[in-house]
C-alpha cells in the first residue's frame, strides 16, 4: 500500500456527537490531515460544505434536521450541488444491511462502522484518494459506481448502459482535479512519526469492513439480477 501526503487534503466531519467528532479529528491530524472543519448536523455540514468545497466528507447518519442520508442525497444533486463528486464516508453505528444498501444507494462511497479504529479509517481514506471509483448518472441515480466487481458466474442482462458511465478518473476536462492532488500518492508522507503505517498495514483484517461485494453476491442470488443501476 502507498503511503499517501495527506497534508494538502480537507475533510469535513459532520456529527452530533462531539466525542466522535474529537476522535476522528484525532485520528485525521495523525495521518498527517490540518485542514479539518466540523458540523454538530446535516443542516450545518452543508452550510460548511459550500463554504469550504472539502475534498472528503466524513459524516455520521442519524442527526437533527437534516440526517445523514438525506444530506448525501442532496450533494449528489449535480443540477444544485456545487460539487456533486465529494467522495463520502458514511460513519453509523447502524451496520444492518438494509442500511448498507441505502448508503450506497444514496451515493456513498465507503461505510465505517462505529467504533472505529486508525486503521479502519485510513483504510477508507486510501481507498477514495488512491482508487477513486467512475461516477453513474442515470434517471434513477448519480453517484460512484456501486459495482464494485464482475461475477463471472452473472448470465442475466446488464442493465448500465455504458454510456450511462462518468470516468471522472482519467483526467477528463469535466473532472474537478483540484479536489484531491493525486500526485500526492506518490509523495512521502507528511508526519510519519504521529502514526506508525507499517503497524497499520500489518493490523489484522478490519472487522469493521463492510463486504459491499457479498451483499451484492447475496442479492444477485436473491433477485438473480445485479443490485447496482
Amino acid at each position: 500500500m502507498e503511503k499517501i501526503d495527506f497534508s494538502r487534503v480537507s475533510v469535513l466531519i459532520i456529527d452530533d456527537n462531539m466525542h466522535m467528532r474529537k476522535i476522528v479529528r484525532t485520528l485525521l491530524m495523525a495521518f498527517g490531515i490540518r485542514q479539518v472543519q466540523e458540523a454538530e448536523d446535516g443542516a450545518t455540514g452543508l452550510e460548511l460544505f459550500e463554504q469550504m468545497n472539502p475534498d472528503i466528507i466524513i459524516t455520521d447518519w442519524v442527526m437533527p434536521i437534516i440526517d445523514g442520508l438525506e444530506m448525501v442525497q442532496m450533494i449528489r444533486r449535480p443540477d444544485s450541488s456545487i460539487n456533486p463528486f465529494v467522495p463520502i464516508i458514511m460513519l453509523t453505528g447502524h451496520a444492518e444491511k438494509k442500511r448498507v444498501i441505502q448508503a450506497r444507494d444514496a451515493g456513498v462511497h465507503e461505510f465505517l462502522c462505529k467504533p472505529i479504529s486508525a486503521r479502519a479509517l485510513y483504510l477508507r481514506l486510501y481507498s477514495v484518494i488512491a482508487h477513486p471509483r467512475p461516477f453513474v448518472k442515470t434517471t434513477t441515480y448519480f453517484g460512484p459506481d456501486r459495482r464494485r466487481f464482475s461475477n463471472p458466474l452473472y448470465k442475466g442482462s446488464e442493465r448500465r448502459e455504458k454510456s450511462a458511465i462518468l470516468d471522472f478518473t482519467q483526467g477528463s476536462e469535466e473532472a474537478d482535479t483540484n479536489q484531491i492532488d493525486f500526485d500526492a500518492i506518490d509523495a512521502e508522507p507528511a508526519d510519519t512519526n504521529q502514526i506508525d503505517f507499517d503497524s497499520i498495514d500489518a493490523e489484522p483484517a478490519d472487522t469493521n469492513q463492510i463486504d459491499f461485494d457479498a451483499i451484492d453476491a447475496g442479492e444477485e442470488e436473491e433477485t438473480g439480477e445485479r443490485v447496482a443501476v
